[in-house]
């Protein structure tokens, strides 16, 4: 039990919040904190846990007024409360003063590495690239296993056109985590830009094998088949597109389209591609263009950024 109160009491019911926060029960842990603030009202402690709390529930300016508090009944400067101030005023969208608060977290601990990848992907987020990428490789002095910053700087680099030190960093996360199954739809994102389809079909079928059921994912490999003239298989990976997306009608016309079509020669095929050029770039544009970031993107710090801080 942890003994921040006089009264055994109230550690126990501090001990309990503690616990449902980590098994998710939220507002249980809120009410338990709201009553030992009736008498204890200056424990940082626990306005750091309702903090945490009002952030998970998305009440951002009761959170911002529980951060606050937090530090000013501090008895000395901790990174972690500037940190958790930080990210967020990030999520309220007060930029520049959550630089200014990540900024003085690493005042107090230059090595706070939360801190640093908060405010590199903070200055990702602001096209601040160079930067960012600076910070990101400062976590992972820290920790050469940090997946999330090296994920992030093969981003940066994609965002600037630099592909070959994406894919350089793309690839060194399959070695320390394979797992990390994003890695290799960014990396076939990549590929396809490149028009090196081949290369981008065999990285979106490490997705499809290692059970990634994103429809991106089937999208993406049926334009890359399509592309190749490969009509037959492109209609395939459409097709597991509306099992997950059935009521795609734009996938369906496309569907239906390509069933139509009959090829006698090489030529035609690349007639075929000129033809439908604009058909494809439909499916490729907006938010297909936005996929590289969206399944990890910005995994924000806050609290604990585990790849950084074991």
């Amino acid at each position: 039990m942890v003994k921040i109160f006089l009264e055994d009491r109230y550690n126990n019911l501090y001990d309990t919040a503690l616990n449902f926060i980590k098994l998710g029960n939220i507002r249980q842990a809120k009410y338990l904190l709201e009553e030992i603030t009736k008498k204890y009202s200056n424990s940082s402690e626990t306005f750091h846990l309702l903090g945490i709390v009002e952030t998970q529930l998305g009440n951002l300016d009761l959170a911002e007024k529980y951060a606050n508090l937090t530090i000013n009944f501090s008895k000395n400067p901790n990174p972690l409360h500037y940190s958790n101030l930080g990210e967020i005023l990030r999520r309220k969208g007060d930029i520049n003063t959550a630089i200014e608060i990540l900024k003085k977290a690493l005042e107090i601990d230059n090595n706070y590495t939360t801190a640093k990848y908060n405010l590199a992907n903070i200055l990702k987020n602001n096209k601040n690239y160079s930067k960012a990428i600076d910070l990101y490789n400062e976590c992972i002095k820290t920790n050469k296993n940090d997946h999330l910053s090296l994920y992030n700087i093969g981003n940066c680099f994609f965002e600037i056109g630099d592909y070959e030190n994406s894919i350089k960093s793309y690839n060194e996360i399959t070695n320390i985590k394979p797992d990390f199954l994003e890695v290799y739809y960014s990396i076939a994102y990549i590929y396809e830009n490149l028009r090196k389809f081949d290369e981008a079909i065999k990285n979106y079928q490490i997705c499809i094998d290692k059970k990634l059921n994103n429809k991106e994912v089937h999208k993406r490999i049926a334009i890359c088949y399509e592309e190749l003239g490969k009509i037959d298989k492109a209609k395939k990976f459409y097709k597991k597109y509306l099992e997950i997306d059935k009521d795609n009608i734009g996938i369906k016309m496309h569907i239906s389209f390509l069933s139509e079509i009959i090829f006698s020669s090489t030529k035609e095929i690349d007639i075929f591609r000129s033809k439908v050029e604009e058909n494809i770039i439909k499916y490729k544009n907006k938010a297909s263009e936005k996929t590289i970031n969206s399944f990890v993107g910005n995994i924000p710090g806050f609290i604990y950024h585990g790849t950084c801080n074991k």
